[in-house]
Formats: C-alpha cells, structure tokens, sequence
C-alpha cells in the first residue's frame, strides 16, 4: 500500500504488471491499483481543501475511506472569517 500526499487533488493510481522489478513476466499482462492520493489541505490551484480518512486492518488492508472537502464558494466575497459552525463540507463515504 502506498499513500501519497502532497496533491491538490484525490487520485486512485495504478500501475502495470509489465517492467516491474522482481516481479516475474508473465505473457498476460494485468494493472494494479496500489496508490492512493489524498486530497489537498489547501485550496491552491483552486481546488477546495479537504481530508481523507480509513482505517488499516491488522492484515495491513484499508478499509473505511472517508473523505470531506471544504465548500469555498459560500465564503466567496466575505469581508471577516465566517464561523467554523457556518462552513459548508460535502462529505464522500466510501465505506
């Protein structure tokens, strides 16, 4: 599992089975998924800012993602920092 941070954006990527060191040739090549990429914190590049969260089992598997973004559009034009209890987050379960 590979968890990567640092984007602006959520990602699921993959990689092929093909060129992979120590990992044996086979004629049928197939992709993986094995990297997740969690959204950005801020909203540089114009993206809203949120967090992911999961759990890991003690076999090393993830499970329960859940993931929530800062809506910045209501903010838009405000002249003082709204209160937290007047911020809008959409929320994305995946569990």
């Amino acid at each position: 599992m590979e968890l990567v941070a640092h984007e602006h954006f959520s990602d699921l990527r993959y990689h092929s089975s093909q060129n992979v060191l120590d990992l044996k040739d086979t004629d049928v090549k197939y992709d993986f998924h094995n990297m997740f990429v969690s959204p950005g914190m801020s909203p540089y590049k114009n993206q809203n800012p949120g967090v992911a969260m999961f759990e890991v089992s003690d076999l090393g598997l993830p499970f329960g993602l859940k993931m929530e973004f800062l809506d910045l559009n209501p903010t838009l034009g405000m002249s003082s920092i709204p209160a937290y209890s007047d911020l809008t987050f959409r929320s994305f379960d995946l569990t």
